[in-house]
């Protein structure tokens, strides 16, 4: 029934889980004794489809989410900058898998877990041989966060 409650608990939606807020007054009537205009509020809310820790592609680069809200905050996978950029431009979620590293030197490969063929990991990540790390791939390329 409170306008400003209605606010401020889609502002704490947007803040706590990221999304699009919109608020909308519309007049509603006029007041016939004190002549003030009366207002309703709408509010809209809607979620991202996306969270923290989730590898997204925005302008063919690939990111991790570190915090939504109004606008999303990520690291770029291949040179690890920070970036962000508005919850409102369409992003792409890409899948997480878990892939073993089968060879460390020169450069680190991993099994595919979908074809199990060496894969050469290529932006750059710490890794002995034997670990289980978590990877994206993305057009034939295994990127690792």
């Amino acid at each position: 029934t409170s306008q400003k409650y209605l606010q401020v608990l889609g502002q704490k939606l947007q803040s706590t889980f990221g999304g699009i807020l919109k608020v909308n007054p519309r007049l509603f009537t006029r007041n016939k004794i004190t002549s003030k205009d009366v207002y309703r509020v709408n509010v809209y809310f809607e979620l991202i489809s996306y969270k923290r820790g989730d590898i997204v592609k925005h302008n063919d680069h690939l990111f991790r989410v570190i915090d939504t809200g109004k606008h999303i905050a990520g690291v770029n996978i291949m040179t690890g900058k920070n970036t962000s950029f508005s919850c409102k431009e369409k992003v792409e979620v890409l899948e997480k898998r878990t892939a073993e590293v089968i060879k460390e030197y020169p450069n680190i490969e991993i099994l595919n877990p979908e074809t199990y063929q060496p894969m050469k990991i290529e932006n750059k990540k710490k890794a002995s041989m034997g670990d289980h790390i978590d990877i994206v791939i993305y057009e034939g390329k295994a990127y690792a966060f």
